[in-house]
């Protein structure tokens, strides 16, 4: 089982490190094709990112660069989250881990309490689809934050438990108002049990994580619909949501999350707009080489915490 941000500390750690100091400091897993020849594997161009320091953004890459659609409405309420950490007390090494977030008020974001290790120096929040100048991008754009509260019962640990509850959620506050049209998505209790038997909605994953397991590409927000009979509510006779305060999907599809959508929210999708049912935290797979294609992702339950997440907007 793995936290969905620990293969980010390599994701491109140098490349995180470098917006963050500059800045003042898809979803969709997509099956890897590797062209072999008899000899040696045939290595694809690299992107070459150029900075901008003036601006504090990234020209695209000149092989395959790719921009979300500016139109879709899911990126209203979705940002970056980006936190740098000692790597242990008795280092002073500087590591960064790079998370999705939802807005759920004005100066609030829901996300994962993984995505703070222990030796936490500062976070903040990036309101972009990604980091490209063309997009829009530039230093105005991250946000401070001043308060993250993690769960209390939640404990840091390589492994989520299999027997009780992991509390893998957290709020961030921070400083600053977020530009148009970026708004809170307004939580509401919701039973998955019973949505999913609703043929007019649909489940939805977004976040700024890897195409696939082993993607070094720079973080852009992608998004996957997924259909329900892919919805784990029972894993080894056991309720996620009764017993684990969890539920599963399965995306051995290839589609679906990846290190860098932690924190990220499982959607409902109907006529009435969308519902934050899900709080991404861990992939389980019997392969770790293809742990987002052959893998299934679990969230902590958002009706689950409810009381305590009504708690941080007060």
């Amino acid at each position: 089982m793995y936290p969905l941000y620990m293969m980010d500390m390599d994701r491109p750690r140098k490349i995180l490190m470098m917006v963050m100091t500059s800045l003042t400091l898809g979803i969709g897993c997509q099956q890897s094709k590797t062209n072999v020849s008899k000899t040696e594997p045939i290595e694809p161009p690299k992107k070459v990112y150029r900075f901008d320091d003036s601006k504090g953004c990234y020209s695209e890459g000149i092989v395959n660069g790719y921009v979300a659609d500016q139109t879709n409405p899911l990126k209203n309420h979705v940002v970056m989250v980006l936190s740098r950490f000692q790597k242990d007390e008795f280092s002073s090494e500087v590591l960064s881990t790079l998370c999705t977030g939802t807005l759920i008020d004005a100066n609030t974001v829901l996300t994962a309490a993984h995505c703070f290790p222990k030796n936490t120096i500062s976070t903040q929040i990036v309101a972009s689809i990604n980091l490209f100048c063309s997009s829009g991008f530039n230093k105005r754009l991250v946000y401070s934050a001043y308060n993250v509260n993690i769960h209390p019962q939640y404990r840091h640990k390589t492994t989520p438990s299999s027997t009780s509850p992991d509390f893998d959620i957290a709020t961030v506050k921070f400083d600053g108002v977020l530009p148009p049209p970026y708004a809170p998505l307004k939580l509401a209790p919701v039973d998955i049990r019973t949505e999913s038997t609703n043929p007019a909605s649909q489940m939805i994953m977004i976040g700024y994580g890897r195409t696939h397991t082993t993607d070094d590409s720079l973080p852009e927000l992608r998004y996957v619909t997924k259909n329900w009979d892919q919805l784990m509510l029972v894993k080894d006779s056991v309720s996620l949501i009764d017993r684990l305060s969890l539920v599963g999907v399965n995306q051995q599809d290839a589609h679906g999350g990846c290190s860098g959508d932690s924190g990220g929210p499982l959607l409902i999708a109907d006529k009435n707009g969308y519902k934050v049912v899900g709080v991404a935290s861990y992939i389980e797979s019997a392969s770790e080489s293809k742990l987002c294609e052959q893998g299934q992702i679990f969230y902590s339950y958002v009706p689950s915490y409810w009381d305590w997440i009504q708690e941080q907007l007060n």
